[in-house]
């Protein structure tokens, strides 16, 4: 076996890690959103502000069989190392995916990594069928659970009108003193302080389970640098928040992304309140004025992908009655190396 890294000029191994990931896909999770080209060829190139990747191809006789990455944060967490890993489901079981994990755990001890996360899927009762290959093979590893989310999606048609009305009455009486604040793409100059402070609380405000994340301090320097990095490769965000009219600050939001290979979904970054405003129905607001953003500015996005952790039940909640419905549960991996 053949390990090697990914590089961009490298256009036939590009070709072929990329069609394995493909496959994986319809094998493991068929009903859910396809892999972004785009994101995938953004992410061998290396160069996003926030996170330093290194994608790797596994060869057995000259044939791509297995992919690899490694994630680690330029500015914060220095300690964590994001991994991923996925085999061809013919060659899976033959220690190929063990190689792969050696590879990318040599490389975070190399750079001073002591905590490793990754993530798999698992079947939900009475939903979409999930293989059991990464979560024993995680358990096999080392890897503990921490952390367990629900994937849910979303029609926006089947809750444009009535469903969003009532939701929406319902909840502006509660939020007389907030103001709702929309753009797409890049953040406006003006917003820019408050998007980082807001984005800054993110670790401390949202349920992460036993992962060892560290908080983060977002400038707007990092905010500019990242919407300079989406603009790049194409992916847009449709952006909601919330400004609190007494003190003038932002206080809530609700960002969807858009990847310009599949436009027809809408990925549900983290909706956030502040914990100082929350009980004014700002949760409910800023997620429904953002599906409207999107009818009207991205028409094509159809669909739109979450997902929540199980003890949010302030959130699921909320989903529920928009009507998301279930897909998976995704689990949160972690171990010490």
């Amino acid at each position: 076996m053949d390990i090697s890294r990914l590089t961009i000029d490298d256009s036939a191994a590009v070709e072929e890690t990329w069609n394995l990931l493909q496959l994986n896909h319809r094998t493991d999770r068929p009903d859910t959103p396809p892999p972004s080209r785009v994101v995938f060829e953004a992410e061998i190139a290396g160069d996003h502000p926030e996170e330093r990747e290194e994608r790797y191809a596994a060869r057995v006789d000259g044939r791509v069989v297995g992919a690899g990455g490694l994630g680690a944060s330029r500015h914060d967490n220095h300690h964590l190392a994001f991994t991923y890993i996925q085999v061809h489901p013919e060659y899976r079981r033959r220690g190929i995916g063990s190689a792969l994990l050696d590879h990318v755990t040599d490389r975070a001890r190399a750079e001073g990594r002591t905590t490793q996360t990754s993530h798999t899927s698992e079947t939900l009762p009475g939903g979409p069928f999930r293989p059991v290959d990464g979560r024993e093979f995680a358990r096999a590893k080392g890897f503990d659970i921490v952390h367990t989310e629900r994937s849910r999606k979303l029609s926006l048609v089947s809750i444009e009108g009535k469903i969003e009305t009532e939701l929406l009455d319902d909840a502006r009486p509660h939020a007389t003193d907030y103001e709702v604040l929309q753009w797409i793409g890049p953040t406006p100059e003006e917003f820019i302080e408050g998007v980082a402070a807001l984005e800054s609380r993110l670790v401390s405000d949202v349920p992460l389970g036993g992962l060892d994340v560290e908080e983060q301090e977002i400038t707007p320097e990092r905010t500019r640098a990242k919407d300079a990095y989406e603009a790049k490769i194409g992916r847009v965000f449709a952006s909601t928040y919330v400004r609190h009219r007494p003190t003038g600050d932002l206080v809530g939001h609700a960002v969807v992304a858009v990847f310009p290979d599949t436009p027809e979904y809408g990925y549900q970054w983290i909706t956030l309140v502040h914990p100082d405003h929350r009980g004014h129905r700002l949760g409910t607001i800023v997620k429904i004025e953002n599906h409207r953003l999107l009818r009207r500015e991205l028409p094509s996005v159809r669909w739109i992908i979450t997902a929540n952790a199980e003890v949010n039940t302030h959130m699921v909640a909320i989903n529920e009655r928009m009507g998301f419905v279930e897909m998976d549960r995704q689990l949160e991996l972690q171990r010490k190396i």
